[in-house]
């Protein structure tokens, strides 16, 4: 297990996004990279990696070179974190799909988040989501699950 003695983050992303203004307005050292931008030392000094991809219509797609850096990065015991990513450390998503007539429900057994109950409706405004391929899913309870239901809380 490597130590790392700071706690940078090596963030991966095409563009500004909501989630990379929340960690930039945290006592949190960022450096970005751009996809294309990776090689062979880019992670060596970092804590932690985060794959932004939420930014786009389409998920990130990083090429094959640099998978293979953040799989590597993996093993050295790195935290990774990734949003809307095409495919990272193995796991591989479906094509991109729209959540209109799905709805975000809150799953998980234990009240994890005060205010929000198991079974909760939630809104994610007309999204798009990705989902890891069948042989890829641990089938554990998730704490956020899509359904198809038509219903209102008050």
């Amino acid at each position: 297990m490597v130590k790392f003695l700071n706690k940078r983050i090596a963030v991966i992303t095409n563009n500004r996004s909501d989630m990379l203004e929340i960690l930039s307005r945290n006592s949190i050292e960022l450096v970005i990279f751009k996809p294309g931008e990776i090689y062979i030392d880019s992670f060596k000094e970092f804590y932690s990696l985060c794959i932004l991809g939420g930014t786009e219509e389409e998920p990130i797609m990083l090429q094959a070179r640099e998978r293979m850096l953040v799989e590597e990065a993996v093993k050295q015991g790195k935290k990774v974190f990734t949003e809307y990513c095409g495919s990272v450390s193995g796991v591989y998503y479906e094509n991109p799909s729209v959540t209109r007539y799905e709805r975000l429900v809150f799953t998980y057994d234990d009240s994890l988040i005060e205010g929000i109950c198991q079974g909760d409706i939630l809104d994610d405004q007309c999204g798009m989501r990705i989902r890891p391929h069948e042989e890829f899913c641990s089938h554990s309870t998730p704490i956020l699950q899509y359904v198809n239901v038509h219903a209102h809380k008050n």
